[in-house]
């Protein structure tokens, strides 16, 4: 009875006007914060005799982020199976050989590895991104124009990084990219760092410090993603940070934070109003305009503007 009233009660927190048209993954960190900014109201209200009198609010407040976190879940596994059946993995083989885990072993642990990783409400929220990306095929479309083009993009993912790689390996590489990047919001001690459990977020606060936590939580991830390359692991965990705290320019993780920022705020279906700009070439225009205060590589967006803007994204 009591799961189900719990059931009730999440269901009538989403359905509030302001949360109804927002996907799962963001609806629940809404909801998370605005337990947290009102937890001590919330704790009365909960006691109160149309609630749950009978339990103690603590238990109540759990039972609540436990049912977030299942529909959150449920919402997105279906489709882990088909982001990652969407990824030939051999491109990790590619600059390494004599590697010798077949792609079927790769797509079993990432598999593992996501199932893992949704267990943290950041991981959750920072996915959603990513699930657009892939959702919308967003590497696809945009390498695809870069590679026809020779653009700036180009130029910098092939000559700057170093990558003598096609547009489909490409596609491949940046995939493996956006799902390990989930990485570095879960939450565990660092080894030679510290004891507590701990995520990028923690070190975000203190940036000189970045440095050191790629360098160990690289070495780490070997652990739960054996057979990634550790250059692709640390691109990954910088891809989560922008310029200024981004110890040495990074071709893969640069575009990946630009994407990642885009694709976070993207809004599926919206209707565009006649005579506006596309969403992705207006979001692009803006945010070149504010790259410096973004910490995003305004080459990179130029680029991304005027692909967008030339195919009315």
């Amino acid at each position: 009875m009591n799961n189900k009233k719990i059931s009730e009660f999440v269901t009538h927190l989403l359905n509030n006007p302001n949360l109804n048209t927002e996907p799962p993954l963001i609806a629940e960190g809404v909801v998370i914060n605005f337990i947290v900014q009102n937890i001590t109201q919330l704790q009365s209200t909960l006691s109160s005799p149309q609630f749950f009198p009978d339990l103690p609010p603590k238990q109540v407040l759990n039972m609540i982020l436990d049912d977030l976190k299942k529909r959150t879940v449920e919402y997105i596994t279906p489709n882990i199976d088909n982001f990652i059946g969407s990824i030939d993995f051999t491109i990790l083989s590619k600059d390494n050989p004599r590697q010798t885990f077949d792609n079927n072993f790769y797509a079993q642990s990432f598999k593992n590895f996501i199932i893992t990783a949704f267990e943290n409400k950041d991981v959750r929220y920072n996915f959603h991104s990513v699930y657009n990306i892939f959702s919308n095929n967003i590497l696809e479309k945009y390498l695809n124009e870069a590679f026809k083009r020779r653009s700036p993009l180009f130029f910098e993912l092939t000559r700057v990084a170093q990558k003598n790689y096609s547009f489909e390996e490409y596609v491949n590489y940046l995939k493996v990219l956006l799902i390990v990047r989930s990485a570095a919001y879960v939450k565990k001690p660092i080894e030679g760092m510290t004891e507590g459990n701990v995520s990028i977020v923690d070190f975000l606060k203190i940036p000189k410090t970045l440095d050191q936590y790629f360098v160990s939580k690289t070495a780490d991830m070997y652990k739960d993603l054996p057979g990634v390359p550790a250059e692709l692991v640390l691109s990954a965990l910088k891809s989560n940070v922008g310029l200024s705290d981004m110890p040495l320019a990074d071709t893969p993780a640069k575009f990946a934070y630009i994407l990642c920022s885009r694709f976070q705020v993207y809004k599926q279906n919206m209707t565009v109003e006649r005579g506006a700009e596309s969403p992705d070439k207006s979001w692009f225009g803006t945010a070149r305009k504010n790259a410096s205060f973004y910490n995003f590589d305004k080459r990179i967006l130029e680029d991304l503007y005027i692909i967008a803007g030339d195919n009315n994204w």
